[in-house]
Order: structure tokens, then sequence, then C-alpha cells
């Protein structure tokens, strides 16, 4: 292994393996979606609010950046 023996992988190489792994990424998710239809959407559940919540925010002001 390149980090046991105090080599790096650089240039070139460095640059084809990242290409493969990539590569590889790319054709895992095309593979995991190919059945997938992104014109739909499976609504789970349909559920009933709980009682006594309100529509409600907390405001946190923005100070700026410290110093200014």
């Amino acid at each position: 292994m390149a980090h046991k023996t105090g080599r790096r992988i650089i240039g070139s190489a460095l640059e084809s393996i990242m290409h493969d792994v990539l590569q590889g990424m790319q054709d895992f998710t095309s593979e995991a979606c190919i059945d997938g239809d992104t014109a739909t959407m499976e609504i789970v559940a349909v559920e009933r609010p709980a009682r006594g919540l309100a529509d409600c925010a907390d405001v946190i002001p923005f100070t700026g950046k410290p110093g200014s």
C-alpha cells in the first residue's frame, strides 16, 4: 500500500484512478435507477396534524460577523 511505504500517487496515475472511481459511481447509479420513474410520487401516509400546534416560527437574529 502506498501510505505504508511513504510513496504518494500523483499526476496521471491519480487522475486515472479518480476517473475510474467516478465512472464506477456513474455506472452504479445508472443501473440502480434504470427502472425508476421520476414523473411519479408515492404517498406513503396521510396523517392529521397534532392538536394544539399552531403555525409559528422562532426568528433568530443574524448579528453579522464578529468585530463588525
